[in-house]
């Protein structure tokens, strides 16, 4: 018998690694493409809830068409066409995975989808601090210019009229718990007592949370019950004629006759000299804060929407 010479050593392992070849690249591709698929998953599904939040968020202000474009990077494309449905909406995201070496397993599709649903908003923090009285709400619309007056007015009555000043202190924003039952304590006289006159101009041209409240409910154990949450542009304030914005920035100064704005909602004689705050309702929406049921940011419901994504 012929004994093996070591460069036939070397030719028996050159045949052997040329076998095997296709064997290693497979597992190397498995490697590889298993890797990239599981990173392809975590990115698609962020994709989807990305997508997923932004289309509920345009729903909840009643906007139809969303751009979902920015959320399709990496090669994720969006899978289905995402509706508005009843409060809530799922969107779908896929992307294709290709082979790393030409005997690598592939392509292949992965395909992720989240549900994101919108509700009224019914826990925040650091809220405006006045609340405003459901009876006040009725017939007003966003962006439309109104003024709340903080007395026996427009429908509304005692305690506080169409507005109350609560207990939120400016210097130190609470947490507000809102929903049936939960209240907040305040003031109905017309004069705010937690916050000066310098802290309550630096709220005029800007957008405000502020919590609704039910002067039906008075179960709460509080002066206020609370149910909701709207945000509010103010314009101007004033109190009774003692405390009032300045000018600049408030136009206000101790007048709440409303009819500068075009307001219908106002006092022409004796000219109002009583608490009031002036401005308009927006649209908004929020990730943060806990939710309730009910409808939000309708062409008849002012009420601020909570966005979240379902696990369900």
């Amino acid at each position: 018998m012929r004994r093996l010479s070591q460069q036939d050593d070397r030719g028996i392992a050159t045949i052997f690694v040329v076998a095997m070849m296709p064997v290693l690249m497979l597992f190397a591709s498995l490697v590889l493409d298993g890797g990239r698929g599981m990173a392809a998953r975590g990115e698609t599904q962020d994709a989807a809830d990305a997508g997923a939040l932004a289309k509920a968020t345009d729903c909840a202000k009643g906007i139809t068409t969303t751009d979902i474009a920015p959320y399709q990077t990496s090669g994720v494309v969006l899978a289905n066409a995402p509706t508005c449905g009843s409060g809530s909406t799922t969107v779908s995201m896929t992307r294709t995975i290709t082979a790393t070496f030409p005997l690598g397993v592939g392509p292949w599709d992965v395909t992720k989808s989240a549900t994101a649903r919108w509700s009224i908003l019914n826990t925040s923090t650091g809220v405006f601090p006045i609340t405003i009285a459901t009876c006040a709400l009725t017939g007003v619309s966003f962006g439309q210019k109104v003024t709340f007056h903080a007395h026996n007015f427009g429908g509304c009555t005692n305690p506080s009229g169409q507005f109350g000043w609560t207990d939120i202190n400016c210097s130190s924003p609470s947490t507000v718990t809102v929903g049936t039952g939960s209240g907040i304590g305040g003031q109905t006289g017309n004069t705010p007592t937690a916050c000066s006159n310098t802290q309550l101009d630096a709220f005029i041209g800007k957008d405000v949370l502020v919590p609704v409240w039910d002067p039906s409910v008075t179960s709460c154990g509080k002066t206020y019950c609370l149910t909701t949450f709207v945000q509010f542009h103010l314009t101007g304030w004033s109190a009774n004629g003692q405390n009032f914005g300045t000018s600049p920035p408030s136009t206000l100064q101790k007048q709440c006759d409303g009819r500068a704005d075009g307001d219908p909602n106002f006092q022409a004689s004796p000219p109002e000299n009583t608490a009031c705050i002036r401005g308009y309702f927006v649209k908004f929406t929020t990730e943060t804060g806990l939710f309730g049921p009910g409808a939000c940011n309708t062409a008849t419901l002012l009420f601020v929407c909570r966005v979240y994504l379902s696990l369900s």
